[in-house]
């Protein structure tokens, strides 16, 4: 489930990359339109984490609610029955990273561009001067 959400989010993400570092040649910048559903699906890639934590938990509980009172179970047998906690963990922990790039790309993306082809980087505005 953290696989098939994470990469329909990745893919989502890289089409609204690719639309963000289009270079609006009227405008003189580059359009601005996927940059707010960017945002907000980055936002949402934070939470792949907490969903491979929620994940390990309830495998790690399933596994020892599969252990039977009195039985001696092998080693084999625990890291089989552990095996998915883990793989819960990795996938969120992997999809949270691979959601990361595509905003990676265009922050870093624009500036590349920007810097190739001669403009200079927009400034960042003017902090606010303190009341008087």
């Amino acid at each position: 489930v953290i696989l098939a959400a994470g990469a329909a989010l990745f893919l989502a993400q890289t089409v609204l990359a690719w639309r963000a570092l289009r270079w609006n040649q009227t405008a003189g910048n580059f359009d601005p339109a996927a940059d707010r559903w960017l945002s907000h699906l980055a936002q949402g890639a934070e939470w792949f984490p907490l969903l491979g934590l929620i994940g390990t938990v309830a495998a790690i509980l399933q596994t020892f609610s599969s252990i039977t009172p009195g039985s001696n179970p092998t080693p084999q047998d625990i890291i089989r029955k552990y095996a998915p906690a883990i793989t819960a963990t990795g996938s969120g922990l992997f999809m949270a990273l691979a959601n990361i790039l595509p905003t990676w790309v265009v922050a870093v993306g624009r500036d590349l561009i920007r810097s190739l082809a001669g403009y200079p980087t927009p400034a960042e505005p003017a902090p606010a001067a303190p009341p008087p």
